[in-house]
């Protein structure tokens, strides 16, 4: 019965693989936090002699982005607009940082506006890399359900037919007695052989691994399981 159990085992394992591939990445994706700024910092430095400041502005996000710009407005200790500024992230990370300089006048506060961000696209990649695999796990799904294992009894004699990936055989009572070996193939498969009673056995497996067996020339079908 190692062959019934291996039939088994295999649909078992590329079912799970095929269901893995298609729904994992779904639930990865969907339940990905939408992405969201959590702190904002701009650390200026006043030059008193030119008058300007030189600043840098550091973002903190959710989750890492690839590239984007923020609008920045800065303001002096009366509230007052000094400047508008844009700055430029290309770094990736969930902390970025961009340097402005040249800002006329003495910066005491600031304001963000029209944040424009990407994700970080190496998870989402990865997960839809993973839909590439669906086929190629489709197809073995399919291909498990394409072994065969036969049990037959006859005259109180065992008849097992097996048809597998690559090995094909029929046993009697434990022992083989005829084997073909093939990756692929373009006609039936048959195999024969004669019992100690001078009985003629000839199993067919068809292309898609189905298996009918003659005894005598004669079709037989009290199949055990």
């Amino acid at each position: 019965m190692k062959e019934k159990r291996f039939i088994l085992i295999n649909r078992i394992i590329f079912l799970v693989l095929l269901l893995l591939n298609i729904l994992l990445p779904i639930i990865l994706l969907n339940t990905q936090p939408e992405l969201e700024l959590l702190d904002s910092n701009v650390y200026c430095e006043y030059d008193e002699i030119s008058g300007y400041s030189n600043c840098e502005v550091e973002l903190t996000f959710n989750k890492p982005v690839a590239y984007g710009d923020a609008t920045i407005y800065f303001y002096d200790i009366n509230g007052d607009l000094i400047d508008t500024a844009t700055a430029y992230f290309s770094k990736t990370g969930t902390v970025i940082t961009d340097e402005i300089t040249s800002i006329y006048g003495e910066i005491d506060s600031y304001e963000l506006d029209h944040l424009d961000f990407s994700e970080d696209s190496d998870f989402e990649f990865y997960c839809r890399l993973m839909f590439v695999f669906i086929p190629l796990t489709f197809v073995l799904f399919i291909t498990s359900l394409l072994l065969s294992y036969k049990k037959y009894e006859y005259n109180r004699q065992t008849i097992e037919i097996y048809a597998g990936y690559y090995n094909h055989y029929i046993k009697v009572n434990s022992e083989k007695y005829d084997e073909h070996k093939t990756l692929a193939t373009f006609s039936p498969i048959v195999l024969s052989c004669t019992l100690e009673s001078g009985d003629k056995i000839q199993a067919t497996i068809s292309l898609t691994n189905r298996v009918s067996l003659k005894i005598n020339d004669k079709l037989y079908t009290n199949k055990k399981c």
